[in-house]
């Protein structure tokens, strides 16, 4: 940098403007230029005794208006933050809302793919893979092709004559065959892994049959067959070693 160079950067080194690679050059030529390091100190004395004058120059303002202003911006930015908070308290609420109602619509039409789907698997009469063993075995040979334990509901007036290994919406699951005491129609129970677990059993139907719901921790269990649902409430297990009540089932058509 030449001394001609110094004078348009001047003013912005004193100020603080510079750029950095710019105030490093400048500060190197000062160190090793007498007259322009000189020229420098009195510019900044200049500039310094300029805004000194012009702050004692500026009358100051009364300390109760001060005080004043000060208690103002304290209230409005208490306002403020109670309005900002009540705001995203009501879009809280209201995204809270869509997302339980949103939920509990995708659950219900998740589970009514699933009954449409069983129904479909009763309908189609599928060949059993395993077939005479009694409950205990057939969860045996469930659990094994599975990879996690089944129960093989007692239902009353009703034998489990085997199983069938399906898949339902993607998922390994298991379809088990049940034929019912002086009922030509068999029974079929589909149970896979279920993520829309419930506490309560839940009714539905599907191509023209009944189906009820229930589930044994994530397991879900889907029995669909042609009686009322008066009947098929007799066939939803309680807790594991719980008697049943006996049916007397009629299929639905002979209600009428």
């Amino acid at each position: 940098m030449t001394c001609e160079d110094l004078e348009p950067l001047l003013h912005p080194f004193i100020d603080g403007e510079l750029v950095a690679a710019d105030q490093a050059e400048l500060e190197s030529h000062l160190l090793t230029c007498e007259s322009c390091a000189k020229k420098t100190h009195q510019e900044r004395l200049a500039v310094d005794l300029i805004r000194s004058h012009a702050r004692a120059a500026q009358p100051k303002a009364p300390e109760a208006l001060k005080l004043k202003l000060l208690d103002g911006i304290h209230a409005e930015s208490r306002i403020e933050k109670r309005r900002a908070a009540m705001r995203w308290a009501a879009a809280a609420a209201a995204a809270g809302i869509a997302v339980f109602a949103g939920q509990r619509e995708w659950r219900a039409m998740q589970m009514q793919m699933l009954v449409d789907d069983a129904a479909g698997i009763h309908v189609h009469g599928y060949p059993l893979d395993v077939q005479g063993k009694p409950p205990t075995d057939l969860e045996t040979a469930i659990a094994s092709q599975l990879g996690y334990n089944v129960h093989v509901p007692q239902i009353p007036n009703a034998t489990a004559t085997g199983a069938r290994f399906i898949h339902v919406r993607g998922k390994d699951a298991v379809l088990i065959r049940y034929q019912l005491t002086g009922h030509t129609q068999p029974l079929s129970l589909i149970v896979a892994d279920d993520e829309l677990a419930r506490d309560e059993p839940e009714y539905d139907a599907a191509r023209g049959y009944n189906a009820v719901t229930w589930h044994d921790g994530n397991v879900g269990y889907h029995l669909v067959t042609d009686l009322d649902e008066q009947d098929i409430r007799q066939l939803v297990p309680g807790p594991r070693g719980t008697q049943l009540p006996s049916l007397d089932a009629r299929p639905a058509a002979l209600q009428h």
